[in-house]
């Protein structure tokens, strides 16, 4: 990350995201399971296609899709690892702060409670207050602890 206002907007996108990520990383899953299941890869055409190069070597269709569905699988994997990764620096990081700095963060981005939610019927304070200390408790506790993974 470049600077700390970028580093503080990937660890809100995060903590937004947080409360999803089982149900993303089940959702991938599922996928996984459907790609592994999907024999109409191993039941293809027998017509061999045409390569563009000059040696004019065949590939099979179904060499050409079964290799693709193993692509996407290895691809949905690394992407389920990346999450679990996220949510496990998320956690982490949590376990510093205070109850009360920790049940902002659960409201403000777990449960996504709006800023002005939070400061009207909750903290009762201006609004300007609530983003001030979102972003002083991402900078001075938890970027200290959560990376950034893609």
């Amino acid at each position: 990350m470049d600077t700390t206002k970028e580093k503080i907007k990937a660890i809100e996108g995060l903590l937004f995201s947080y409360s999803d990520i089982d149900v993303r990383v089940e959702s991938m899953r599922t996928e996984i399971d459907i790609r592994q299941n999907d024999y109409d890869t191993l039941y293809g055409n027998n017509d061999n296609q045409r390569a563009s190069t000059p040696t004019n070597q065949t590939i099979s269709l179904v060499e050409s899709k079964v290799t693709n569905k193993e692509a996407r699988i290895e691809s949905l994997k690394r992407k389920i690892d990346i999450e679990l990764l996220n949510k496990r620096l998320i956690d982490n990081a949590m376990k510093v702060l205070n109850e009360e700095d920790r049940k902002f963060i659960e409201d403000r981005y777990f449960k996504k409670i709006s800023p002005s939610a939070l400061a009207d019927h909750k903290y009762y304070c201006s609004h300007s207050y609530i983003f001030i200390r979102s972003k002083n408790i991402i900078k001075n506790q938890l970027a200290e602890y959560i990376r950034i993974i893609q």
